[in-house]
Parts: C-alpha cells; structure tokens; sequence
C-alpha cells in the first residue's frame, strides 16, 4: 500500500546522519499498514526506528545500522506477521497484516532503501533492549 508523503513532516521527525541523505528526502516513499516504512533510493547505512520500548513502556527511538543486524526473523501471528531485527543492542519488532507486506517489506531492508520505520497501530512496533543493557548478566 503506498500513499503520499509530506517532506516537511519527515524533516520535523528526522535529521539525516550524512549530508548526501538529506536530497533524497524529496523522493521519499512510503507504505504504511500497521508498521509505517518510509523508503528512498539511498537511505545509507542505517534506519531509525520509532517504536514502543517494552521495557520501559513509553515510546523510543533507535537507529539500526545494517552491519550491526545480526539476525532477521518472521513469525506469523494469529491476525499478523510480525519481522524480528535482532542486534546486539535491541530487538526490533514490526508487525505487518499480511505475508505480501511482509514480503514488500523484506525487499525494502534487504536493497537497503528502509530509511525509518515508525508505527501505524499502536504497539505495532516493538523495541527490546538486550538484556546487556538491563544490568543483567
């Protein structure tokens, strides 16, 4: 599912981490189901993510880098299917209504074109912090 996308909205939200991804806002894309993907030709090395941090139970915001993804997994759920990005820091959750959006989806982060991930449904994207980062052994 793809809609229209606000420039302006995306600049109040995110600030490019190199110089060179701030011209490809304007060619900014997005599909948007439960989980919210705004996609450009060259999103660089990472994605940020805005999410519900389910340690702490308010929302949050990460930035992913993709050498650092050390696994990627789907579960299918009873009315969804949710992608698991795991990386030594936290695990991302996204959840998704149907295999052809996971699928549109897992496109997307593979051609690296993912440049932030945010949520339509609440709780629709997850955060996890590793347990490292929760001062366990």
């Amino acid at each position: 599912m793809q809609a229209d996308i606000d420039p302006e909205k995306i600049l109040a939200r995110w600030q490019p981490t190199r110089p060179s991804q701030a011209k490809y806002l304007g060619i900014a894309d997005t599909f948007t189901d439960m989980t919210r993907l705004t996609i450009t030709e060259d999103a660089g090395e990472e994605f940020a993510v805005r999410g519900h941090n389910t340690v702490m139970d308010t929302d949050d915001d990460e930035i992913v880098f993709y050498n650092e993804v050390t696994k990627v997994h789907v579960a299918p759920e009873r009315e969804s299917f949710t992608i698991q990005v795991l990386t030594p820091a936290f695990t991302v959750e996204m959840d998704f209504p149907d295999a052809g959006s996971v699928l549109e989806a897992l496109d997307k982060f593979e051609g690296k074109k993912v440049l932030e991930v945010d949520f339509d449904a609440p709780d629709s994207v997850r955060i996890t912090p590793a347990s490292s980062e929760l001062g366990e052994p």
